[in-house]
């Protein structure tokens, strides 16, 4: 091929390729779409257990009060709170209609006590929801929200450390 027809060939391949870019564009009508982005608060929720000194290693009376959780959210909103047992404590069995568990003592895992979470006396509204305990539903504002972790049966509890804990989350109903 000669010299002259390259360059032919080579201006015609130039001015078709900027053809191609000036028919490149939006054909047809557009699509819409939309959506919502809605933020919300976030809420920062602190859970707390206080046991008492005085346990002993005894017989316990049904429903004895073994430690109180205290929950309460810095949002300065009115929450009712969603509570558990951790992950990391059997609550495959203990037989209650609250949510309840086994937890094995820290020196001997042999030894064991049932617990369960329970409303304080103070909050009726307090009631068991799939394997969590829903309480505070009329809270107010800044409420600090209790419940109870109580023995749910007459048990003999050996001298050990059991260490119980719980996860706590806001509860919309």
């Amino acid at each position: 091929m000669s010299m002259m027809k390259k360059t032919r060939l080579a201006a015609v391949l130039l001015a078709g390729a900027g053809m191609s870019v000036a028919q490149a564009g939006v054909n047809g009508s557009g699509i819409s779409a939309t959506a919502e982005l809605a933020f919300s608060n976030a809420t920062n929720v602190s859970n707390a257990i206080t046991a008492p000194n005085s346990l002993t290693a005894r017989k316990n009376a049904a429903n004895n009060v073994i430690a109180t959780g205290s929950i309460r959210s810095s949002d300065g909103l009115a929450h009712a709170y969603a509570v558990k047992f951790s992950p990391d404590i059997d609550t495959s069995t203990g037989g209650t209609s609250m949510p309840s568990a086994v937890v094995s003592g820290k020196n001997d895992s042999a030894n064991k006590v049932t617990l369960a979470l329970n409303g304080v006396a103070s909050d009726s509204s307090a009631m068991p929801k799939d394997g969590y305990l829903i309480v505070g539903l009329g809270s107010t504002a800044n409420e600090t929200v209790k419940y109870s972790i109580v023995m749910p049966a007459g048990q003999t509890v050996a001298a050990d450390t059991y260490t119980v804990g719980t996860v706590a989350y806001t509860y919309t109903a």
